[in-house]
């Protein structure tokens, strides 16, 4: 009990998989970890986050040791802008109107705190410039490095031929071989320019060379398969796919969307004329993604909702620093697990929207009592109460909590975890699966079928945010309800 046995990245030791298999590969494991905690014994496991830890078994798995041992579950968050960046830079850069809030990236982050000051005062001429200078260095660098006699704008040309080959063939890493093939078919009046150079007695072959653009700074092995390389991440990839894109003739690029969000992910800190003209050449394309990468793309690219959102299910996406527009409608729609920051809300322009689990912080209200409909939240949270009071509007409905009976919506919230013809029950369910779209009862009814249920106590809230549990003491209470 005095030594804690680490077990890092235990997500890596599971065998790739479909979620239906995953707890499979996964179960012996936790047995084995499940027989060392006795006493005092103390093991931590570090893991990315994966369906596996959120399903059903996993729970069952942990009720089964309530008694032999505890699991804390801590999730650790992304460092904020602040955190990298000193305080003089930071209000430096927001004086300079750059998008620094809007910046999550590590690359450019840790660029931005270790340059010198008049480096620094150069970055803040205009957004662009940041972005450029930073490539301008790495370039630079890598020339001094790797005695690379390639000036950086032919070494930048040369890793974005790579670029146009992985967004061509669709793939992301490659083995180096192929990737000095593809240099060398696509660069190689550039390379035979870089030779040239060199002095006669320092010259290297045309192998050499190649072999030292392959090992670029700004390429790397792939985490997926550790023999093929890639670009070192999803910053400078998408850096490059976004001038690819940009470069479509028709103003239409139709390629695969997974290159849509490192290019996204890579504009964010451009100037608002380009991230504009990135988003009318990516928007096409984004139609055939799911709404919620349509919607993050959109309103990271143009800082605003540019249309209306009619019965769509939005997950996971932090929507910030925005002001929704009295000329666009939200109407039948759920927010699962989203975030708001500074954003002002119109209810006059929701009309039967749901928030599930989602959280709010420094949102506001504008003043209007015209509502379309009611605005339903659950499992919300945010740093002021009075918003969440004045956002939700709950109908008034008459006490249940004694009723002998429940409605059709309660049941069919109930079935969710105690199914027709299953002799036993789930005890945990994500709220997302218990809110699911259904073609028999609207959201509404859903949620109110919820509230009514936590009421009466049938259901209460399990120790992480996003599950609702069934209330075990109360089961015999439930299986009547269900006439079980």
């Amino acid at each position: 009990g005095n030594v804690p046995v680490i077990l890092d990245g235990f997500d890596e030791l599971l065998h790739k998989s479909q979620d239906k298999d995953g707890y499979e590969n996964t179960e012996p494991m936790l047995d084995t970890v499940g027989e060392l905690l006795t006493n005092k014994a103390k093991i931590i496991l570090t893991t990315r986050r994966t369906a596996i830890f959120d399903g059903d078994e996993f729970h069952d798995w942990m009720d089964s040791h309530e008694e032999d041992f505890e699991v804390v579950r801590i999730r650790i968050d992304e460092p904020t802008v602040s955190a990298w960046i000193p305080d003089e830079r930071y209000k430096s850069l927001k004086k300079a109107n750059f998008p620094i809030d809007k910046l999550s990236n590590p690359v450019l982050l840790s660029y931005l705190r270790y340059i010198p000051d008049c480096e620094f005062e150069k970055c803040l001429l205009s957004s662009d410039s940041i972005v450029n200078k930073y490539f301008e260095s790495m370039l630079e660098r890598e020339r001094v490095r790797q005695d690379l006699r390639m000036q950086p704008n032919d070494q930048y040309e040369v890793l974005k031929s790579i670029a146009h080959d992985m967004v061509e063939f669709n793939y992301t890493a490659e083995s180096k071989e192929y990737i000095i093939e593809v240099i060398n078919s696509l660069s190689s009046s550039l390379i035979e320019k870089t030779r040239k150079a060199y002095p006669v007695e320092d010259r290297p072959t045309t192998d050499e060379l190649l072999n030292k653009l392959a090992s670029h700074a700004l390429l790397d092995r792939s985490s997926d398969n550790s023999q093929d390389i890639g670009f070192v991440n999803e910053f400078v990839l998408g850096n490059f796919c976004s001038d690819i894109i940009l470069e479509e003739p028709s103003g239409e690029w139709a390629g695969d969307p997974r290159f849509i969000e490192p290019a996204v992910l890579a504009y964010q800190p451009r100037s608002q004329i380009r991230r504009h003209s990135l988003w009318l050449s990516v928007k096409f394309s984004l139609a055939f993604v799911n709404f919620s990468q349509y919607l993050d793309s959109m309103v990271r690219l143009t800082g605003e909702i540019c249309s209306n959102i009619e019965s769509e299910s939005i997950e996971n996406i932090c929507l910030s620093n925005l002001r929704l527009s009295p000329d666009i409608l939200i109407k039948d729609s759920v927010f699962f697990n989203c975030s708001f920051i500074d954003v002002t809300f119109d209810p006059s322009r929701l009309d039967n929207v749901s928030f599930l689990n989602s959280e709010f912080y420094n949102c506001m209200l504008v003043d209007t009592k015209e509502r379309i409909s009611e605005i339903n939240l659950l499992g919300c949270t945010a740093d002021k109460l009075d918003f969440l009071e004045s956002f939700n509007v709950q109908k008034k409905t008459t006490s249940k909590s004694n009723l002998p009976t429940i409605t059709g919506a309660e049941k069919f919230i109930l079935e969710k975890y105690w199914p027709k013809g299953r002799q036993t029950f789930t005890k945990h369910k994500p709220i997302k699966s218990v809110c699911a779209q259904t073609n028999h009862f609207k959201h509404a009814q859903v949620l109110d079928a919820i509230n009514s249920l936590k009421k009466r106590k049938f259901l209460v809230q399990s120790e992480k945010a996003s599950f609702l549990e069934i209330n075990l003491s109360l089961i015999s209470e439930i299986k009547t309800a269900l006439g079980k």
